[in-house]
């Protein structure tokens, strides 16, 4: 959790010294967790801007491997202990799958609260004032917003996508039966869909574009049609469909390939 913790106020003041603060009143809480949480935008490229993208990738490359190390595979390790106590196997997959969605709604929590904190710090109270946030070249919003519906935004969109994303992963290791393997892919999935978003139609179909704020339509260059309703439709599928999948794959199993 330390690691979270500093990765968070690390980026933080990467985004404030972006902003420069040389306008004090001008920004506001909101316009720097568009910058740290909010993704890439569709104008992004892989060489040009490549240390946004390693800004944005490394917390998720985080939370991936400590999800993945430090929950899943002790989940895995306890099940030839605890399975056989259950009278049903499904009783024992919804337990394990609602312990990884808490913990990664625990972790993003350290990662947003570790950043308002440094924010908080560096931009003081006047920054967190309940207000829109007003159009400039750094959000790239076209609509006057108020910030902590943004902030809100930010939140459900990341954690409802790390935890479909955790439950794909979850899938595939009971495929290959190698959590490495299974973090590899996720991993993958990451890059792959945002290092390409000259492929619009296709993008909105894509998993970890639902995690990216500013390429909703909210934002200028924003995909087309891209809402912030139909991304959090697609995740609850995309979960459910995990879900499903999780409990058919688990139920068919002998408990000595879990």
């Amino acid at each position: 959790m330390v690691v979270l913790v500093i990765t968070s106020i690390m980026i933080t003041y990467i985004k404030l010294s972006i902003v420069g603060l040389q306008k004090p009143g001008y920004f506001l809480m909101g316009d720097v967790l568009i910058l740290i949480f909010g993704g890439l935008n569709s104008n992004f490229d892989i060489v040009k801007d490549f240390s946004l993208f390693a800004i944005w990738i490394l917390p998720n490359i985080l939370l991936i491997y400590l999800i993945n190390s430090s929950i899943i595979d002790k989940l895995k390790k306890t099940t030839i202990l605890i399975l056989p106590r259950i009278k049903k196997k499904s009783d024992w997959i919804i337990s394990c799958n609602i312990t990884i969605w808490i913990i990664i709604i625990k972790y993003y929590l350290i990662l947003f609260i570790s950043s308002l904190i440094a924010l908080f710090i560096k931009m003081g109270v006047n920054a967190f004032i309940n207000t829109n946030i007003s159009i400039n070249n750094y959000n790239q919003l076209t609509i006057g917003i108020n910030q902590y519906l943004i902030m809100t935004y930010i939140i459900i969109l990341n954690v409802f996508t790390m935890i479909c994303l955790i439950s794909f992963i979850n899938n595939i290791y009971n495929v290959f039966f190698n959590s490495n393997h299974a973090a590899i892919i996720g991993i993958l999935i990451c890059i792959i869909t945002v290092i390409t978003p000259q492929f619009e139609k296709i993008n909105k179909l894509m998993l970890i574009n639902q995690e990216m704020l500013l390429r909703h339509d909210l934002f200028k260059g924003g995909f087309e049609g891209f809402s912030l309703s139909f991304s959090i439709l697609y995740l609850f599928i995309f979960l459910i469909i995990n879900f499903i999948l999780n409990i058919l794959i688990i139920k068919k199993r002998d408990i000595d390939y879990i």
